[in-house]
C-alpha cells in the first residue's frame, strides 16, 4: 500500500502540483494555486455533497463546519453514555478547556421546534400560559 501511495504521490507532484510552486501546500487548485476555504467549499465540498443526494447544511452535518458539529454532538452523546472517559470529547476535538465543547450539546433549532409542537399538542392552553408565566419570574 505504501509503494502504491508513493507512486500516486509522485505522479500528483509531477503532473498536478508543480514541484516548483512558491508555497508549501500539497493540494492545489487547477491553476496550481492555494486551495482557499472558499474554493474548497464551492468547488470540492458542495458538489460532492450534492452528488450523493444531500444538501450542504450545517445542522445536518453536511458542511465542513457542520461535520465538526456532528462529530462533537456524537462525542457528547458517547461521553454522557459513559462510552468515553471524562473530558474525552475535549481531547478528541483538541479543545484546551472543557467548556469549549458545550456548544456541541446544545439542541438544534429543529429539535427545539419539535419539542414545542409536541408540548403544545399535549397541553391545555392554561398549562401553557402558567409555564410561560413561571419562566418570566
Amino acid at each position: 500500500m505504501a509503494k502504491f501511495f508513493m507512486m500516486l504521490y509522485q505522479e500528483y507532484i509531477t503532473y498536478v502540483r508543480n514541484p516548483y510552486c512558491n508555497h508549501p501546500y500539497l493540494f492545489v487548485n487547477s491553476n496550481g494555486g492555494i486551495i482557499t476555504p472558499k474554493y474548497f467549499r464551492e468547488k470540492i465540498w458542495d458538489p460532492a455533497i450534492k452528488r450523493i443526494g444531500l444538501k450542504p447544511r450545517k445542522y445536518e452535518g453536511t458542511t465542513p463546519h457542520g461535520l465538526r458539529h456532528s462529530y462533537g454532538f456524537r462525542l457528547e452523546k458517547a461521553e454522557n453514555a459513559n462510552f468515553l472517559p471524562a473530558k474525552g470529547q475535549m481531547i478528541a476535538m483538541h479543545h484546551s478547556h472543557p467548556n469549549s465543547s458545550d456548544v456541541y450539546s446544545e439542541p438544534a433549532l429543529s429539535e427545539v421546534r419539535r419539542s414545542l409542537i409536541q408540548f403544545e399538542s399535549e397541553s391545555e392552553p392554561s398549562e401553557i400560559i402558567n409555564r410561560i408565566m413561571d419562566m418570566s419570574r
